[in-house]
């Protein structure tokens, strides 16, 4: 393989600079060659993330031809050089790389590299955004630099994290984290280990349960998750239901911990958000299937994050079976689709026909297959009342508009249901004044607190 300045410039799938800003790009990587690797302090000669399966190969016509040498190694060393230029610059908050000046008006010239001349359609905000990213295409303002700063410290600034809401919840939890005086956790991958201000510290997590608001919470997922015969054909996520703080499963408990252990308390709750369905609320599990891979249900391993079970007025058994999102963006792959689904829907009978492609994929798959659970479930085994909930924050735009386009899928809303945590929480605090649950609204939804960290 080449030297490493020559990594790229010798790489018979380098294509180049494309356009005044762009990057230099390859085949391997179209949107712009990781820094790392163009400088030869990663080698590529085996796959890297987000490469597409291709590595370094050398180019014959790079070894006969000076002029192609030279071309390439000027082009990497000038765009190298720029980019030094604009090191002193803040990052974007959405992708990380140092943002280019904005310039407003008619410069006399061309603008050089380091700056954007965004013309001269001035308004009352153009003052406001004084940075531009080549990558992301989008002017920002200092307080948006200013919340990404903020990650940094915390070790919160992760790029997956591509809307406004992801990116406060990661800053949310990692402050959370250190209030409590709590080590760092670290991200494993196969380029090595960094650490990541959302994640606790293993196996002291596990052992401490320190995920946790309070000693009941952490009662219950012993019992729960750490009992090997309660837990047993449970999809609990391990290590992230301990070390995760974005993972919505340790929020579960944390919301439905101590309503399991006070009936009566939930009871109050469940009467507030159902509008008086419920008369008394007779148990709260967690992780619950009806039977997974039964095939008299949806054959698959889908389960309920919360499983709440009551008896209405009239004394009659219904269930309420919750899927519960945090920080998610539910962009995953979907999962493989069954003909049963389809059998289900129609049983169901409140799906428009129109609309079974949509439902097969991501953001609505997985919201359907929940759904179809739910209402097999009430079929197959004779409740007279029962019916699914998403809920989520009521930030999350993830979510809510999936949510939005899920109900347009749908000819009536008996067996679903969309809640915020917002609303659960209104609901709780009306019901109790116990120090729980402002314990969960300052870890979960002070979204206001990362204003008074932001220097």
């Amino acid at each position: 393989m080449a030297s490493k300045p020559e990594q790229c410039a010798s790489c018979k799938w380098y294509v180049g600079t494309i356009g005044e800003y762009g990057d230099i790009r390859c085949f391997a990587f179209s949107k712009g060659i990781p820094h790392e690797i163009l400088t030869g302090q990663q080698g590529h000669l085996e796959r890297y993330k987000d490469d597409l399966g291709i590595v370094w190969e050398e180019d014959p016509d790079y070894v006969r031809d000076a002029r192609l040498r030279e071309r390439r190694l000027a082009e990497i060393s000038d765009y190298l050089d720029e980019l030094k230029k604009l090191e002193g610059n803040p990052a974007c908050p959405r992708c990380g790389i140092n943002v280019h000046e904005v310039i407003y008006g008619m410069p006399a010239g061309p603008p050089s590299f380091g700056y954007f001349a965004a013309g001269c359609d001035i308004d009352e905000d153009s003052s406001r955004y004084k940075w531009w990213c080549r990558k992301c295409n989008i002017l920002i303002d200092d307080d948006s630099i200013a919340v990404s700063d903020l990650a940094r410290k915390y070790h919160a600034f992760e790029r997956v994290d591509k809307r406004e809401f992801q990116r406060s919840a990661r800053i949310l939890q990692s402050i959370w984290r250190a209030e409590q005086g709590y080590d760092i956790g670290e991200l494993r991958s196969r380029n090595g280990s960094r650490p990541l201000g959302s994640r606790l510290v293993m196996p002291w997590a596990r052992d401490s349960l320190s995920n946790y608001l309070n000693e009941n919470i952490k009662g219950v997922v012993r019992e729960e998750v750490m009992d090997p015969a309660k837990s047993r054909g449970k999809l609990y996520g391990k290590p992230r239901i301990f070390n995760d703080l974005l993972s919505s499963q340790p929020l579960c408990f944390n919301l439905f911990g101590e309503l399991k252990r006070d009936l009566s308390l939930a009871t109050k709750v469940m009467k507030t958000l159902t509008n008086g369905m419920v008369d008394s609320i007779t148990d709260i599990e967690f992780e619950w299937s009806p039977g997974k891979a039964d095939p008299d249900l949806t054959g698959d391993r889908s389960a309920f994050d919360v499983y709440v079970t009551f008896l209405s007025p009239n004394g009659s058994k219904g269930f309420i079976g919750i899927e519960v999102k945090y920080h998610e963006n539910l962009s995953g792959k979907a999962a493989s689709y069954r003909e049963r689904y389809k059998q289900i829907a129609s049983q169901m009978n409140c799906f428009k026909e129109t609309s079974l492609e949509s439902l097969k994929r991501q953001p609505l798959h997985q919201i359907w297959r929940d759904h179809l659970l739910a209402g097999v479930h009430r079929i197959a085994n004779g409740f007279e009342e029962g019916f699914f909930v998403f809920l989520h924050p009521e930030g999350n735009t993830h979510c809510s508009e999936a949510i939005t386009r899920y109900r347009e899928c749908l000819t009536d809303t008996d067996t679903f249901a969309s809640w915020t945590l917002e609303s659960v929480v209104s609901a709780i605090k009306r019901c109790t004044d116990e120090d729980w649950i402002d314990l969960f609204v300052d870890r979960y939804l002070n979204f206001e607190k990362i204003s008074t960290y932001v220097q």
